[in-house]
């Protein structure tokens, strides 16, 4: 069995702790396994000796996973579903047709709300277009990890409570971390080390490990406080802090703790063990709520295995541990509670010697990594137990039950028109924005190679995807709208799958685009064909019509002017579940740059983008390898006759949207460019 893991973070994050230890102790039940890190696989020796491989993204999404038997993973486990880990598993589970199940460590909606500082609630009302161009690769989009969920074929939660983000009926199991070995044999004590920090024997040191972010920045303020106060008291007391702070936990309090904080900022895991030795107890601060109800801090299960007494909330962890024998609770949580915790371990020291070994014990017992790898290696034994699917992909749609007609467009037959559909119906995931790939080409030239060779550029990228984001997210026999099909190639073809299809292009070789009207309607009779421009006032459809309005190559050659008119239109046609998907032509550098970047911009608000979505997408295009550019032998078509020095070569990339119905005439009017070159070629 080859298990892929995809974590969402290096190996300098928590989760790949976790994974590391998991991972090591399935090659010993006899699985094959490789981990992906978005960046810098070897810093795995940070951890130890893997026994697995691991790999960064990028080798990921080339299938190069290294698997002994030249393979592909069996299954896929995505350690949480935040975006980055959603598109790349997604992405492998389409490519090698296998299943995936999500690990769940955290309250995701309330990480992402915390982050992004707008209530979960909120956050989801705004919708999926918008979204996409706030939520960045490490959080969890509020819309699509739903989703991803529900296409899992199972999950594992770290925390019973998690089971609540669930489909109901999914195969999962609760299954709780394990310590690092090198925590159970700490020295009771490390007075070299308290000598080379100037802290006296009889100073009572707290030790803390882990990093302050929006979600825990009250809780970290409440242990400097307390701290703090038990300073104020007269005790003699330390806290020695590891971590990275991504929100300032001290604030107007910097000073008022100073004297009693040591700050040691990051440090690699394998000098830990001894700074935690110097501890006379351990403080995991926090109460009840949102985000700890959910969550199993990374950091306990070692504290506890450590023998030190451990204070912690009455929530997570701390419902299944007994007070002031395994640990002591924190009832109120906030810095006074803290202190008076902290202050009654000082002064018994046999209630410390007592939880630390209770606290120890229960660790031993039942934070094993043994324990959970099994609870994982039968997780994967179930999911791989169950039926197949529909050509091994997730939630595909039949195909229809009547005959596919033979296509009139002479490149593609009914065969192989079948197959494409069987492949992409209902499981082709789509995001609301992206942009056009290598990869995506490549599929498309292994499977609609007839669409992915026709034109020779950019469109041989576009075509097909247009095609499958359709076939992906719009269901049999709806009625369909391209505007400015040219020729109606994708009109046809999906037509062919039983669609209702119509087709409204002026045919007056705007943007070089053909003028054969009699020509198209003659060869193409299935199709609808209105020749006339597609503006706010047609009035040749009711109102909400269309399951899905669509485009190819079309929008950039409209004016920004006219675009509101044109969006008008999609929003009073679409039905309220309607899509509407378009391939753009895009200029990301060289003559034109600058207008193309104006007019896309309006283009995505309309759509319901935030602002500054383009210079974000902008971005990911220029620095992702896998970007589909148009070719030199594409820019010489398009330049045709005219000199070179009139039509340089510049860098021209596919943006693709696929988004519900705009937000339309109630959408706050975008910017206008200026007048500029209103066509790309």
């Amino acid at each position: 069995m080859n298990i892929l893991f995809v974590n969402y973070g290096g190996f300098e994050s928590n989760s790949a702790v976790h994974i590391f230890h998991l991972a090591n102790q399935l090659v010993e039940r006899g699985l094959d396994c490789a981990v992906a890190v978005p960046e810098k696989p070897e810093r795995v020796s940070f951890l130890g000796a893997a026994r697995f491989r691991s790999l960064a993204y990028d080798a990921a999404e080339a299938l190069k996973f290294g698997f002994a038997n030249g393979e592909g993973p069996s299954l896929i486990h995505a350690w949480t579903p935040r975006e980055g880990v959603r598109r790349l598993v997604q992405s492998i589970s389409q490519a090698c047709g296998c299943r995936y199940v999500v690990h769940l460590e955290d309250n995701e909606e309330e990480i992402t709300a915390n982050e992004i500082g707008v209530p979960a609630k909120r956050l989801r009302a705004l919708g999926p277009a918008r979204l996409d161009g706030m939520i960045p690769p490490g959080l969890s989009h509020p819309i699509h990890y739903r989703e991803f969920l529900k296409e899992a074929a199972g999950a594992t939660v770290i925390m019973d409570r998690l089971l609540e983000f669930l489909p109901q009926g999914s195969l999962s199991e609760v299954a709780w971390p394990g310590f690092d070995p090198i925590f159970a044999s700490l020295p009771e004590r490390n007075p070299e080390l308290r000598y080379g920090l100037s802290i006296a024997e009889d100073e009572f040191v707290v030790v803390y490990t882990g990093n302050t972010h929006a979600s825990n920045l009250e809780e970290m303020r409440s242990l400097y406080t307390g701290i703090g106060l038990l300073g104020s008291r007269g005790y003699k007391i330390r806290l020695i802090r590891f971590g990275t702070d991504y929100c300032d936990p001290l604030d107007s309090i910097r000073e008022t703790v100073r004297p009693y904080c040591i700050e040691m900022g990051f440090r690699s895991r394998e000098t830990l063990p001894g700074h935690m030795a110097m501890a006379d107890a351990l403080v995991q601060p926090g109460k009840p709520g949102g985000f700890n109800d959910y969550r199993f801090p990374s950091k306990v299960p070692d504290f506890l295995v450590s023998g030190r007494p451990v204070v912690l909330p009455r929530t997570n962890i701390g419902r299944f541990l007994r007070d002031r024998e395994e640990c002591l609770h924190l009832d109120e949580g906030n810095a006074i509670d803290i202190a008076n915790k902290l202050e009654l371990l000082i002064r018994e020291p046999g209630l410390r010697k007592q939880i630390g070994k209770g606290g120890r014990e229960f660790a031993q017992r039942e934070l094993g990594w043994k324990a959970t790898a099994a609870k994982f290696c039968g997780l994967y034994h179930r999911v791989l137990s169950l039926p197949p699917r529909s050509s091994g992909r997730a939630a595909c749609r039949d195909l229809p039950v009547r005959r596919i007609r033979n296509p009139r467009w002479p490149r593609m037959d009914a065969r192989t028109l079948e197959a494409a559909a069987s492949r992409y119906a209902g499981c082709f995931p789509v995001d609301a924005l992206s942009y056009g790939t290598v990869r995506d080409f490549c599929d498309s030239y292994d499977h609609l190679h007839a669409l992915a060779t026709e034109a020779h550029d950019l469109k041989d990228c576009q075509r097909p995807w247009v095609f499958k984001a359709i076939l992906g997210t719009v269901p049999y026999g709806a009625r369909l709208l391209e505007i400015g099909a040219g020729e109606p190639i994708i009109a046809e073809l999906l037509s062919c799958l039983g669609h209702d299809v119509w087709v409204v292009d002026p045919y007056e070789g705007q943007g070089n685009g053909p003028v054969q009207y009699e020509h198209f309607c003659k060869q193409y009779p299935d199709i609808h064909i209105l020749r006339r421009q597609f503006t706010e006032d047609i009035d040749a459809f009711d109102a909400e019509t269309f399951d899905c309005i669509y485009s190819n190559s079309v929008l950039e050659h409209i004016p920004a002017s006219e675009l509101r008119g044109i969006f008008g239109a999609v929003n009073r046609l679409l039905k309220p579940e309607g899509r509407s998907i378009h391939a753009v032509d895009h200029v990301l550098r060289g003559k034109g740059a600058e207008w193309h970047k104006a007019n896309a911009g309006c283009l995505l608000e309309l759509c319901g983008f935030a602002g500054g979505t383009l210079d974000t997408l902008e971005h990911r295009m220029a620095q992702d390898p896998d970007t589909f550019y148009l070719s030199a032998e594409g820019h010489n078509r398009w330049r045709g006759t005219k000199p070179y020095d009139e039509f340089p070569m510049r860098q021209v990339v596919s943006l693709q949207i696929s988004t519900g119905r705009p937000p339309g005439s109630n959408h706050a009017k975008p910017r206008i460019p200026d007048p500029g070159p209103s066509v790309v070629r």
